[in-house]
């Protein structure tokens, strides 16, 4: 996961302060969890691409562009962030058909929320527990939500 944070620095441009970022990468797993951060006075796609030269994996980012051109990586997404596109959705929706719950939105943020719950339910578990229990859990939500976003979209 990368996230990014803007701070002001401390050099002067033109009267105005330069906007700088820093970088959290965080990679956890079964057995060791690390994060790391990284300086940039940038935004530009070198910058990740090259600290990720040679990782393979999964990369859970926020929509940056840059991140897309790591190949050798498989970008996840985030389901707050999706929920957060579907409630918008929701909220667009006209009042008497969100009231009645039966808009395609409203559908979603049940299944969004129905996710949501099995991950607190996991919070307590080990790593193996998590994974068994999302594999047994998990899966058909997203099969359904899958299904219904591939009727929707057609």
């Amino acid at each position: 996961m990368r996230t990014k944070r803007p701070f002001r620095s401390s050099k002067r441009r033109v009267g105005k302060r330069k906007v700088s970022r820093i970088c959290g990468f965080t990679a956890l797993d079964a057995t060791d969890a690390i994060v790391l951060f990284e300086y940039q006075p940038t935004r530009e796609g070198t910058h990740p691409r090259t600290f990720l030269k040679g990782f393979c994996g999964y990369l859970h980012v926020t929509a940056m562009r840059a991140m897309k051109t790591c190949r050798a990586s498989t970008l996840v997404g985030c389901w707050s962030h999706a929920r957060r596109k579907v409630h918008r959705g929701d909220q667009c929706a006209a009042s008497a058909a969100r009231k009645a719950g039966g808009t395609p939105s409203h559908v979603g943020l049940a299944f969004c929320d129905a996710l949501f719950k099995i991950e607190r339910d996991l919070h307590e578990v080990t790593p193996e527990e998590r994974f068994a229990a999302r594999a047994e859990r998990s899966a058909p939500i997203l099969a359904q939500f899958s299904g219904l976003a591939r009727r929707h979209g057609e």
